[in-house]
């Protein structure tokens, strides 16, 4: 993956007064949470800000932004994505979500047939012409030049694709390796020709899949042409204990030695507890205990960074959902904030690493 994340933010940083550009703030992008509000409010913004969170991993809902074939609603997200880089924080979105002409469900992959992949291509060709490299979001008039005076743009280089493939809840009927390699060949295909600066990430992995992350990475590997249509493997290591989660993560790397990818970047996309009380299947850890495990789980991995070769470690999340809305046993505590904005002890051990 490119480092020249560190180089464009020291050179805004240098750059000469004279330009009259505000430069945006130099952070480290290898810290990150994923934000799954509908949109950060201006005191979420503000504790990005406090927190000096680098990535900030954002849904990219293809059904979403284009619900009728050609017709495009960019507002959302041109407001998250502009907010965030005029603050210096970079965006990972993760791309998913079929839309209903495409398939019936949005978790049923774009990949059925040659016009359905052509679609999805167009989809992403659209989103990197307008978010990439001398994207027209950065450049047109009347939007991210206007909206934030004086701000340098910060496009966004990487794009995740697709969520835990290995798993029937997003990657529907079944969870199938070629089916998935069809999704990435085509996603490659189309942002790098879009912005050949682009970077493609594979979807974070679950270690409770079926196949499992290991399984699922080794058959993706044999894949046609697979190799050289990403840029990074991501996983999401969730386990009840650390150790654990150090387990997860060297599996992978050993996974990727094997098939001679030693160089390629590890992402860490996900990565949490809750803090409910605990429950029988060890996410819950209490408030306490979930600071606890952010901060030996990000002391581990902080530890061996570069022996595993880590690019980006993501939390998940960043606040908490509605009480009403949840999707697994942790998801509506798993954040560092309350709903309502409160931070919890882990936002403070979060804050320990980022500072």
């Amino acid at each position: 993956m490119r480092r020249a994340w560190t180089v464009a933010l020291f050179v805004a940083l240098v750059a000469p007064a004279a330009q009259g550009v505000t430069p945006a703030h130099a952070v480290d992008p290898f810290f990150g949470v994923t934000d799954v509000s509908q949109r950060a409010s201006h005191r979420d913004l503000n504790r990005l800000d406090e927190g000096r969170v680098g990535t900030v991993r954002r849904l990219l809902f293809w059904a979403g932004v284009e619900p009728r074939k050609g017709r495009f609603n960019w507002g959302g997200w041109d407001a998250t994505v502009g907010n965030l880089a005029s603050r210096g924080i970079a965006v990972l979105p993760f791309v998913y979500g079929s839309p209903r002409y495409v398939a019936r469900q949005p978790n049923v992959p774009p990949v059925k047939s040659a016009h359905k992949r052509k679609l999805w291509r167009k989809f992403l060709a659209a989103a990197a012409k307008r978010y990439g490299t001398g994207g027209t979001y950065w450049t047109a008039p009347g939007l991210y030049r206007q909206q934030h005076p004086g701000k340098r743009p910060l496009p966004i280089h990487d794009w995740q694709i697709w969520n835990e493939p290995n798993l029937k809840k997003f990657f529907a009927p079944e969870p199938s390796v070629n089916r998935y390699a069809t999704l990435v060949r085509s996603a490659h295909r189309a942002l790098h020709g879009a912005d050949p600066k682009a970077d493609v990430v594979l979807a974070g992995m679950s270690g409770r899949g079926h196949p499992s992350d290991k399984r699922f990475l080794d058959r993706l590997y044999r894949a046609r042409r697979i190799k050289r249509s990403f840029d990074a493997v991501a996983v999401n290591p969730y386990a009840p204990q650390v150790h654990a989660v150090g387990h997860k993560i060297k599996r992978i790397r050993g996974v990727m030695r094997r098939h001679g990818d030693r160089r390629a970047a590890l992402w860490i996309t996900e990565l949490g507890w809750g803090s409910h009380q605990p429950d029988r299947f060890g996410l819950n850890k209490g408030v306490k205990g979930q600071k606890r495990m952010l901060a030996r789980s990000f002391k581990l991995i902080v530890r061996h960074r570069r022996a595993w070769h880590v690019q980006r470690l993501i939390w998940f999340d960043f606040r908490d959902p509605p009480a009403n809305r949840g999707g697994c046993s942790f998801c509506t505590s798993a954040g560092l904030l309350t709903h309502r904005g409160k931070p919890k002890p882990a936002w403070r051990a979060f804050k320990r690493y980022t500072h």
